[in-house]
């Protein structure tokens, strides 16, 4: 029985490897594709992409570490009157950055690729967790499309993975993207303090 046990938790973990492998795959796959077409990138690694403006973000003080909590602080404040601005520069060139990497944060059909069809696909094989934490990602996303950005939706979005799975960068990028997407729209749209 105990071996029945050991080969069931070995099956589902490696199933849960071939899901997040597959997510990031769908991803590359789409954004470089797109990438290619419009800028002459040809190939995206948006995991690699949100991991280094995480540690660009890190290097310039605005995180402290890769922890739920920073991003909580960070989260607050960037929408305390007057501290945002402070961060405006930093954040224009973490996008341009990015867009010279091949990643237009404002185009909707990444957006979609990035929180929810990639995702998506992979669904019926995630384990429980990832079921869970992307179900939440999804509806938050959906609440930022529909009513645009505000401190609550973004504390939401940040808090769905647990603690135990925040240091996993397949749950971060895309708290990392909304961040950045916050203020991507900030300069189009008049965002909810």
């Amino acid at each position: 029985m105990r071996y029945l046990s050991i080969l069931f938790v070995i099956i589902t973990s490696c199933q849960s490897i071939k899901t997040i492998n597959n997510t990031k795959r769908c991803i590359n796959r789409y954004l470089s594709k797109n990438s290619s077409k419009y800028y002459g990138v040809k190939n995206v690694d948006f995991y690699d992409l949100m991991k280094d403006i995480e540690n660009k973000m890190i290097k310039d003080g605005i995180l402290q570490n890769k922890t739920k909590n920073d991003y909580f602080k960070l989260t607050e404040q960037l929408f305390e009157n007057g501290k945002s601005k402070k961060y405006d520069s930093l954040f224009n060139k973490y996008i341009i950055y990015l867009e010279k990497k091949g990643l237009e944060i404002y185009v909707y059909s990444n957006r979609s690729a990035i929180l929810v069809e990639c995702p998506m696909k992979n669904y019926a094989n995630g384990d429980k967790t990832y079921k869970k934490i992307l179900t939440n990602q999804m509806k938050l996303n959906d609440s930022i499309e529909a009513y645009g950005f505000s401190k609550k939706l973004l504390l939401k979005f940040i808090d769905t993975p647990p603690k135990k799975e925040f240091n996993k960068i397949i749950y971060r990028a895309p708290i990392i993207f909304q961040i950045l997407s916050y203020f991507e729209f900030k300069k189009y749209k008049n965002i909810k303090q």
